[in-house]
């Protein structure tokens, strides 16, 4: 099995499979719910065969060492990886919409986005399409977010203190 080299020594998706459930995948023709191929108990039944793109995917519960057994998706019930600008994506199972919200995890994120901005990096949490961003100052709830709205970010200043707020923007030539 082709894996990368930093995917952490002893973890195992095993029967898991949130990745499963919260992401669509486009060659299984599949939107967001459970795939077709889980199975409780088991996983993935066609994990062996399964398409380049699930082959591909790891969560970060997998390649950070220091992410513990509470944060294995099953258990926590949201999935972690990193965007292209290296922002923290968590993507909750719409079943448990305020799993994030418990202890450690909320504490843990919350402390991330501290870390994050000097970075420019955030946290972004998806409930469906309702879309969170966590800075190092605040939580912005920005309501549905869909490929219809791109994100943006506007610089205020608390005396010498640069805050980034986001906000989201209707792109160009989406419907109203």
């Amino acid at each position: 099995m082709n894996t990368p080299a930093n995917l952490v020594s002893g973890k195992e998706c095993g029967t898991c499979a949130m990745c499963c459930k919260v992401y669509d995948f486009v060659d299984l023709r599949k939107k967001k719910g459970w795939c077709e191929n889980f199975k409780t108990g088991i996983g993935c039944s066609i994990y062996a065969e399964r398409p380049d793109s699930c082959r591909a995917f790891y969560c970060n519960w997998m390649l950070i060492e220091a992410l513990g057994p509470e944060w294995k998706p099953n258990i926590c019930k949201f999935v972690m990886t990193y965007d292209p600008s290296r922002s923290i994506l968590v993507q909750v199972d719409t079943s448990y919409p305020t799993a994030w919200r418990a202890k450690p995890y909320y504490e843990a994120l919350r402390e991330w986005a501290v870390r994050l901005k000097s970075e420019k990096r955030f946290i972004f949490v998806f409930v469906g399409k309702n879309f969170t961003v966590l800075t190092a100052e605040a939580e912005y709830d920005l309501g549905l977010f869909d490929s219809s709205y791109e994100l943006k970010f506007k610089t205020e200043f608390k005396g010498p203190v640069a805050i980034d707020i986001p906000y989201k923007h209707k792109k160009e030539g989406s419907p109203v």
